[in-house]
């Protein structure tokens, strides 16, 4: 089974990376190794996802949302608005099931 690379991250990945770049870069209470460990990634790997080098999965964005005491929804949605390829409502309800 041969190996693809796996493909960039994309304009709203680069975005929501911006976001969380500059919250850590405001935060004085908290290094990049601090976050690392927080969300439980090695340095390197998360070096390599606020680097855009590294894809980041929802799950991990969820935690680093919350280690860095951003709002998830919001954090997107203001990505989103930055990109010209997507568009997301904050307003955007969904119904229960």
């Amino acid at each position: 089974m041969s190996k693809r690379a796996k493909p960039a991250p994309g304009p709203l990945t680069q975005e929501v990376t911006a976001k969380l770049r500059a919250e850590l870069g405001r935060r004085r209470d908290l290094t990049q190794v601090g976050l690392a460990a927080a969300v439980d990634v090695s340095p390197a790997q998360l070096s390599e996802i606020l680097n855009d080098k590294k894809q980041i999965d929802l799950d991990l964005l969820d935690r680093l949302c919350f280690a860095l005491s951003l709002d998830f929804k919001t954090t997107l949605c203001e990505a989103d608005e930055k990109t010209s390829t997507r568009r997301i409502s904050t307003e955007w309800t969904t119904p229960l099931l």
